[in-house]
């Protein structure tokens, strides 16, 4: 099943509560003025009066409203409020530009929380990043001076929070505290996530694969070995090689390079049933190294690949794919930090994407 955009309720009334904010700050709303009632502030932004509820007690809670019993809703005296002076309605993102335009999944995760910014009616501020050393061969662990970055952040005050890469998190909260919103864009158990399990995902991928009744099946994909092994049936580490080394480069026609050259070599000296690949550059690398074998179909391995939802694979080999949706990862990881940000009771901390099966 292909995932799609989620539109939980706990979002749903995230809109009217920023507005109920900018109207009291920008005297629309004067302390002591009645609010419509939950069945018309649901009619007017199209959600339910449960949502409503939810939405009116966060602002309850903030001690900006207050519910009389009988009687209706009303925005408090002013020195009981607590309402900013500057209207915090920008979000922080701190992705490196290079990594979004060079590549391809990051690019479209990006796009998803750009997007689900602009529709909570937030704006963003681009974080910038400093140069990559020459030496740095790994494209997604550009550096950034962290110093900097928080204080052009703290300096800024319209911002609501950070959206920010895992390796980035732990160093932000030493310096931005423990008041700033913020969610990362990876898996970590340092701040609030939404993401793919990719552990999870191949080992979605093998199980598959077993099933299907291969004996000797080759995992491309670098992974953690014992960790894959406990998310699989007993006796599988008999019939899975697990690649050894995690190569990584500047370029992504490397990583394809590379990926073919190991390919052609281990085609040659083994004979497997399955094989699983992970990305679409090292999977690129692994079907052109199998398409030159010249064989025929029935001759050729069962393959399941880990691929972006705007696949960028080119090969005419059958090949079960595992589809990770990056647009809708990136409008989740928005949707986690308009959760955390209006402090609503029911906001995770960990939300789990699942890829589709698409079978070719």
């Amino acid at each position: 099943m292909r995932v799609s955009r989620i539109n939980s309720s706990g979002l749903a009334y995230s809109r009217m509560v920023a507005e109920i904010r900018e109207s009291i700050s920008s005297g629309t709303l004067a302390e002591g003025d009645r609010l419509p009632s939950e069945a018309e502030l649901g009619k007017r932004y199209g959600i339910s009066v449960c949502s409503v509820r939810r939405g009116i007690d966060t602002l309850i809670t903030d001690n900006i409203l207050v519910r009389r019993q009988g009687s209706g809703t009303y925005v408090l005296e002013a020195a009981t409020q607590k309402l900013p002076s500057v209207r915090r309605d920008t979000v922080a993102l701190v992705l490196p530009l290079m990594v979004r335009g060079y590549h391809p999944y990051i690019s479209e995760k990006s796009a998803g929380i750009r997007q689900e910014i602009l529709d909570q009616g937030f704006r963003v501020w681009e974080c910038p990043y400093g140069p990559a050393p020459a030496d740095n061969r790994d494209f997604a662990c550009l550096p950034l001076d962290i110093d900097k970055a928080a204080e052009a952040i703290l300096s800024r005050q319209e911002i609501a929070g950070v959206i920010a890469g895992a390796s980035l998190v732990t160093d932000f909260r030493k310096r931005l505290g423990a008041d700033m919103t913020m969610v990362a864009v990876d898996p970590t158990p340092d701040c609030p996530f939404a993401g793919y399990d990719w552990d999870e995902e191949l080992a979605a991928g093998l199980r598959l694969l077993l099933l299907r009744g291969c004996r000797r099946i080759w995992c491309h994909r670098y992974v953690d070995r014992e960790k894959i092994l406990q998310l699989l049936p007993s006796g599988a580490s008999k019939q899975i090689e697990f690649n050894p080394h995690h190569f990584t480069c500047t370029l992504l026609s490397e990583i394809t390079a590379h990926a073919y050259q190991v390919a052609k070599e281990k085609l040659a000296a083994k004979n497997y049933d399955g094989i699983l690949l992970g990305s679409d550059f090292e999977a690129q690398g692994v079907l052109d190294a199998l398409a030159a074998l010249d064989k025929p179909a029935e001759k050729l391995p069962q393959i399941v690949a880990l691929v972006n939802r705007k696949s960028r694979i080119n090969t005419n080999l059958p090949v079960i794919k595992l589809v990770a949706d990056g647009e809708a990862e990136g409008h989740r990881i928005a949707q986690l930090f308009f959760q955390l940000l209006l402090r609503a009771a029911e906001a995770p901390r960990q939300v789990y994407l699942r890829s589709s099966l698409e079978e070719p």
